[in-house]
């Protein structure tokens, strides 16, 4: 597995300029708090501009999400994990779910 290069802070996401969504496809984001509103949206979004997605949330809606939008792309494009961002084991779970993701 390529390495990715060492994170460095560059400041700021300049929130003004809108996302160049055909950059997203092949990508894997995490997103907490998925499962309803803003996060469930963006899970959506993302997985609409052929990203996989794994997201997590106190509320198991998100396995019908997950559900629903595999079903919908003919793929696996996303997954829930039950998270309670407050437990590190429930966040490690999480990221370790989303390093197992299925190659595009």
């Amino acid at each position: 597995m390529p390495q990715l290069p060492r994170y460095t802070y560059i400041g700021p996401v300049d929130h003004t300029v809108v996302p160049d969504r055909s950059k997203m496809k092949g990508k894997s984001i995490i997103i907490t708090g998925g499962a309803n509103g803003m996060g469930e949206q963006c899970v959506r979004e993302f997985v609409a501009a052929g990203a996989f997605v794994t997201f997590g949330d106190v509320n198991p809606r998100g396995a019908s999400i997950a559900n629903e939008l595999n079903t919908k792309h003919g793929r696996e494009c996303c997954a829930f994990v039950k998270v309670d961002i407050r437990d590190w084991d429930q966040q490690i779970a999480m990221f370790e779910t989303a390093k197992r993701k299925p190659d595009s």
